[in-house]
């Protein structure tokens, strides 16, 4: 069960990072042709919705066992 847990948590927060991402590309990309955009936006809902967790160089359960 604890497993379980962790890893719905690990994936929240890497979708959580990729919401704030695409929240500052916005920004900064605001010359861009809102259909890329909108892709951008598919890439978090995706995220949001397949339980894939994608590996992130920031953080590693390794790391937080020590």
């Amino acid at each position: 069960m604890y497993e379980i847990f962790t890893k719905m948590l690990n994936m929240s927060l890497s979708a959580g990072i990729l919401v704030i991402v695409v929240v500052f590309l916005r920004i900064f990309l605001r010359n861009v042709p809102k259909k890329y955009i909108c892709v951008l936006w598919a890439l978090v809902a995706i995220s949001l919705v397949c339980p894939v967790n994608i590996p992130c160089l920031l953080y590693t359960s390794d790391a937080a066992d020590e």
